[in-house]
């Protein structure tokens, strides 16, 4: 049985979908698709897992083949105390990556994407942040993720070192490699070449990475509504998980379709100056 290797494990929105997908071109490189199939989130948190169980979650690297490096690349693991010590556990030899984004610009991209994704009711930004400033997190809490709308929590996720510094602990200093997305748009192939070298995989020459995942916003908002509500129904997910493990796939097709029908990228409108001096503040003194 094949097993990964390494995991890419967040942050959303730092340019983890671009690194994933160039890995994924590397003849020794397998990434497993899904992406993210967040599968080491705890069993309590809002239904995202794509596996059913173990062995469907161990399928999606069968065909890793002699690949030296085997990964998967779920974001929101960074954030979970649940994933961290699941994989620690579990992989304690595995490579860990981490990107980051400066903080400002990561609320900005974060607020839009859950806002197109329909978890964030709050369009204003700057209302946004500071509502989530006013949110406590309980001291009993088993792993972030079992918040309600835990991914709109914008002041906690932002705290990028608190969470490296907890996957340095459970591994290492040199198992985990942080990358800033703002190094991999300046100087991409330098970045490419210490990510392979942190997987300890040789350069294959290959330059440009491209930037993916852009914002986005529904051609048709009502038909997005309908899609997300149905893709969170619990119910819903439970059978299709069960029928996909049961068949030994992993996306019947019609979504993924469906939602590229109705996505068109478009330029965020800009974070106001003094929203973005808050958070930049708020960081530098955590």
């Amino acid at each position: 049985m094949t097993r990964p290797n390494f995991f890419i494990v967040g942050a959303p929105k730092c340019g983890t979908t671009a690194l994933a997908a160039h890995l994924a071109g590397h003849p020794n490189i397998f990434v497993s698709s899904p992406k993210e199939p967040n599968h080491y989130l705890h069993p309590e948190a809002d239904n995202i897992r794509a596996c059913e169980n173990d062995r469907h979650y161990e399928a999606l690297f069968e065909r890793a083949g002699a690949a030296r490096a085997v990964g998967e690349a779920s974001v929101w693991y960074l954030f979970s105390d649940h994933a961290r010590e699941e994989i620690a556990r579990l992989y304690p030899d595995a490579r860990i990556v981490v990107m980051t984004r400066d903080p400002a610009d990561f609320v900005a991209s974060l607020h839009s994407q859950q806002r197109f994704g329909g978890f964030e009711a709050e369009a204003d930004i700057a209302l946004a942040w500071r509502r989530s400033r006013e949110s406590e997190i309980p001291a009993d809490l088993p792993s972030l993720e079992c918040l309600v709308n835990w991914r709109t929590r914008y002041s906690e996720l932002v705290q990028f070192e608190k969470y490296i510094d907890r996957w340095r602990a459970a591994f290492s200093d040199e198992q985990v490699l942080v990358i800033p997305v703002e190094l991999m748009r300046t100087a991409p192939q330098a970045t490419y070449q210490r990510v392979l070298a942190h997987l300890h995989v040789a350069d294959d020459g290959r330059e440009n990475i491209a930037s993916v995942n852009a914002n986005k916003r529904h051609r048709v908002k009502l038909l997005g509504w309908i899609m997300h509500a149905l893709r969170r129904n619990e119910w819903l997910l439970t059978v299709s998980r069960r029928l996909k493990a049961a068949l030994g796939i992993h996306s019947f097709g019609i979504y993924p379709r469906l939602h590229r029908l109705n996505t068109v990228e478009e330029k965020r409108a800009p974070m106001p100056s003094e929203t973005r001096s808050e958070i930049h503040d708020f960081v530098s003194t955590r």
